[in-house]
């Protein structure tokens, strides 16, 4: 999809004390799925397993100064499977899978488009990621559709981050989204983990621009998506919101 983009001061200048100012843009599209389901445990009946993928998309591009867009995708696939019998208090971790760029893993493959009026979305990917109890490498493949079951919410983010004596970070923009119902498989080893439909989801887009000042080094930094600690709730989702919560 193609963004339109507000204008934005790039110049980076000292201000007082050495510190150096940035600004910068992000714009793109992003989606959310939360999956979540429970059977019993085909290799042992008197167990239950309870299931739960999340998938998060963030097709950003971010504009530092003085440079051009620059495409950032950020993508994580993550699966937990936990499990308990009758008289137990608490469950035992199955399984758990992180992968995806967002969870510092490699984008193998990587298909992601929505419509104009945030209708409907799709995603087709594969990702590297690691089984977090084992500790092996593993593949995810997740193919998924998104139907918009909501109406446009326009939200406003203005958002401090700051980390004493060392960096200071604004975020100012403005993001669009739907509530979404999410279908499709998320497979790990030949096994579908999303057979239920979504607990939640959204489908989003984004334009943002980021005022950054680093306290520290005295070097240009322009780092938007730390800054991004947006509250989000089911009934209004935002963009900030959601990256702070399943980055």
């Amino acid at each position: 999809m193609t963004h339109a983009a507000g204008s934005v001061d790039v110049a980076a200048q000292p201000s007082p004390g050495g510190a150096v100012v940035g600004n910068g843009q992000i714009r793109g599209d992003f989606a959310f799925a939360d999956f979540r389901s429970h059977a019993t445990d085909p290799s042992d009946p008197t167990r239950t397993l309870f299931t739960h993928v999340i998938v998060a998309v963030n097709m950003d591009q971010t504009q530092a100064p003085g440079g051009g867009w620059q495409s950032a995708p950020g993508i994580r696939v993550a699966i937990f499977v936990d499990g308990i019998r009758a008289g137990e208090n608490s469950t035992t971790p199955v399984l758990h899978v992180e992968s995806g760029s967002d969870a510092g893993y490699a984008n193998l493959a990587l298909d992601y488009g929505a419509t104009r009026d945030l209708g409907a979305a799709t995603l087709h990917g594969v990702f590297a990621g690691t089984n977090m109890l084992t500790g092996q490498p593993v593949e995810v493949a997740a193919d998924l559709a998104w139907n918009a079951t909501g109406e446009v919410v326009e939200s406003k983010d203005h958002i401090h981050n700051v980390d004493p004596g060392s960096f200071v970070g604004i975020v100012h923009g403005t993001s669009s989204s739907r509530t979404a119902d999410a279908s499709g498989s998320v497979t790990l080893g030949g096994t579908n983990y999303t057979e239920a439909l979504t607990h939640t989801g959204t489908i989003g887009t984004v334009r943002a621009g980021t005022h950054d000042v680093d306290l520290g080094a005295g070097q240009l930094v322009v780092q938007p998506s730390p800054a991004l600690e947006g509250a989000a709730t089911p009934e209004r989702p935002t963009w900030g919101g959601l990256k702070a919560r399943y980055r």
